[in-house]
This record gives structure tokens, sequence and C-alpha cells, in this order.
């Protein structure tokens, strides 16, 4: 691809987490050196399946490949998605579809092998949920890119890793893994990543509060850091998983305003201005705002977005 094409496609990529704009074309995108040595390995597979498919080379060059097999390509910025369609058209592929869509959200396309580079997190999660829990076998390709994945991928029991493939192009490891499906997904803590529930959570002081599951990633060994408040919690600190109807009016509107950042708070000593943090509950009910600043819920009397 000639570097102004690039540019001028990433130029309307969004900012939103995900979309990991700002990369170059060589961190970005797979080359087409190394997806054709990769393929060279899966010449018996019949439906090629890339999970954020960015520009539409990998599945457009498995399609080409294989005329008589299948390759789809998931991608939810528009951008790369209109790319994808531009390289379809131009060399007349039949059978390859690009589907623009939320990975978090939107339904996987079966395959015998799928192609992971970037999801890490909650995105991640999802995939290996909804991948772990069908009933059909296949292959799962993974490259590393910063550090991520391949440990991600390699706590899951019902995948084990089966050969590694040497890429040329730099990436922060080597080689391209292969992993083979050998069981169904077991429930996990790790599905908590993606669903919308509240955990209290024990300090080694003995005070609870309360942390969102939605948005938590996975650090390492028990460890896992969470988007809401942004703060890195042992799984073995988690006394109680709740649900919406677990909490009270008044500790939801708290929690719902949590998201919106700068808040207001009008209160029988002044008003105050912060980001709310952590939500005590025990032993005594409280905020912590990013100033530092402690409120308790009793003298509370409004909040509102600025």
């Amino acid at each position: 691809m000639e570097p102004n094409q690039f540019l001028k496609i990433e130029s309307q990529v969004s900012s939103r987490v995900g979309s990991y704009y700002g990369l170059d074309e060589a961190a970005l995108l797979t080359s087409k050196e190394d997806f054709n040595e990769i393929f060279n390995h899966f010449k018996d597979s019949s439906v090629y399946v890339e999970l954020g498919s960015g520009h539409g080379h990998g599945p457009a060059l498995f399609a080409q490949a294989f005329p008589h097999k299948k390759a789809f390509g998931i991608e939810f910025e528009l951008a790369r998605f209109k790319e994808s369609l531009r390289l379809k058209s131009h060399f007349f592929l039949k059978n390859v579809d690009f589907i623009l869509a939320d990975l978090s959200v939107c339904k996987i396309p079966l395959g015998d092998v799928y192609f992971l580079y970037f999801p890490t997190g909650p995105i991640l999660d999802r995939i290996l949920k909804v991948l772990g829990e069908s009933s059909h076998d296949f292959q799962l390709i993974a490259i590393e890119s910063h550090g991520d994945l391949l440990p991600r991928l390699d706590r899951e029991d019902w995948l084990t890793r089966q050969f590694e493939i040497p890429l040329r192009a730099e990436r922060h490891y080597p080689n391209a893994v292969i992993y083979k499906k050998m069981s169904l997904k077991k429930v996990s803590f790790d599905d908590y990543s993606f669903i919308e529930k509240l955990f209290e959570i024990q300090d080694d002081d003995g005070s609870v509060w309360i942390g969102e599951s939605f948005g938590m990633s996975w650090c390492k060994e028990n460890l896992y850091n969470l988007q809401f408040p942004p703060r890195t919690i042992n799984q073995s600190q988690i006394l109680r998983v709740l649900g919406e109807n677990d909490i009270s009016g008044f500790l939801k509107e708290l929690n719902s305003h949590r998201r919106k950042g700068l808040i207001s708070f009008e209160t029988d000593r002044g008003s105050f201005l912060g980001e709310i943090r952590k939500i005590f509950i025990r032993p005594s009910p409280f905020i912590e705002l990013s100033t530092g600043v402690h409120l308790l819920f009793s003298e509370i009397i409004s909040l509102k977005t600025p």
C-alpha cells in the first residue's frame, strides 16, 4: 500500500478505545509475506475468520490464495472497513465477506481457523467466551503485539499450543503462535469483564468498597485492573458479585455518575468538584473523590454533572 493511501485511511479512524489510532503501517498491519507464510500451514482449512481485520489484507489474501474456500473479516472502524470493501471489489473476490461490527457484541462466524492480532482486555475475553463455548473445533493464530495476548491465551486450559511460525516483521514476540481448541471453555472470572456487574471489594484494613466488572482486564496471576475505579485488585479481595437489584437507589446513582468524569457536589459543608473514585459502603458509607476529599453519603445534598 502506498504510504499516502495508508495515512489517508488512518486519518479517518476514531480515537475510541480499541481503534489503535496513530500506529504506523508496520505496527498496525501484518505484512503480506507473513500472511502468506502463515497460510502455507493452513492449506487444509476451509473457513478463515479474522477478528479485527483492519484494512482487510488477511481475508483478501486468503480468498485469493484459496478461491474455493471462504474468508471473513470483522472490523469496527468504518474507514478501514471501506478499504476492505475496495480490496474485495478491486480483486473481484467472491469468497470473502467483510463485516462492520463491534467484537464486544457481534455474532462471530463459524470458522476452522481464527486470526487474532490486537484484541486484549474485555474484547479478548468476550471472543474467548464465544469461541470456547462453541461446539465446533478450530485452530487459533495469535500474533503478540504488545505483551498481553499470549500470556492471556496460555491461561485458557481449553486451548493448547501446537506450533509456532517465525515472522519476518518485528513483533513483541517473533513468532505467530498456533493454538488448538481441545475442549469446551468453562465459566471463568474473566467473563465478568464485558458484562455489567458490581464487586464488593475488601481492602487490607477491612473497609469495603464498590468496583465495576465492566472494562476490567487481567494483569497477571490473580491480579486484575479495574476501569471504574482505576485500581488493581486481587481476585481474593472480592466478597460478592452484585447485580443492579442488589444495591440501593442512592448507591446506584453514585455509581452511574462515576463514568461521567467531573461531578459537582453540594453538601452540608459546601460545594466540591471532582471525579468519583472509590465508593465505600462499610464500615461507614462515603465516597473518595479524585481530589482526595472524602464525602459521607449522609452529608451529600445533591450531585450533578457541571
